[in-house]
């Protein structure tokens, strides 16, 4: 997730950026976990895991699909580096 977050923070800096709208993001979750995880999906092993992700993501960045200002993809960046956080401190 932090990876996740220097990319979407990347990506925002750019005077035209790739992620404009929640569904971007959507999109970016998904091919992140194909490409990285070779498909394989932590919520299906973790249901716990997942649920609180979700959670965590839809309460700290929202859930709109539409246009995206520089404020709504600080919050996924904040959102992502939490969940890397919570990630690392549970090892």
């Amino acid at each position: 997730c932090g990876e996740l977050a220097d990319e979407i923070e990347w990506d925002a800096a750019q005077a035209e950026p790739l992620l404009r709208t929640g569904l971007a993001f959507d999109e970016l979750r998904v091919r992140t976990r194909i490409l990285l995880c070779r498909g394989e999906s932590l919520g299906a092993k973790h249901p716990l895991a997942r649920d609180a992700i979700e959670a965590h993501l839809t309460a700290t960045a929202g859930t709109s699909g539409g246009p995206l200002d520089a404020a709504a993809k600080a919050k996924w960046i904040r959102a992502y580096r939490d969940i890397a956080k919570a990630a690392e401190a549970a090892r």
